[in-house]
């Protein structure tokens, strides 16, 4: 078996940040984020429940920034 480390997340080729998902775990959590966020749009509408449907919709970005950072590619200014 192969010890080789496969990132979920490609680096830009341009800038700072990770581009789209390069596996398929990448593509899971992608898919799982932004069902989290309809759903919380769903449960706190945001012309209702405002503050707790924000402090969702960050933690849901926060999480998925920490996901990012721990499985995408190592982060760094690039150019091509």
């Amino acid at each position: 078996m192969s010890n080789q480390h496969r990132y979920w997340f490609a680096a830009t080729p341009f800038g700072y940040g990770w581009w789209r998902p390069s596996h398929w775990l990448g593509w899971i959590s992608v898919l799982s984020a932004i069902a989290l966020a309809m759903l919380a749009g769903h449960l706190f509408p945001p012309e209702t429940a405002a503050l707790p449907f924000w402090g969702t919709t960050a933690a849901i970005a926060a999480g998925f920034l920490l996901l990012c950072w721990l499985k995408g590619e190592p982060l760094g200014k690039r150019r091509e």
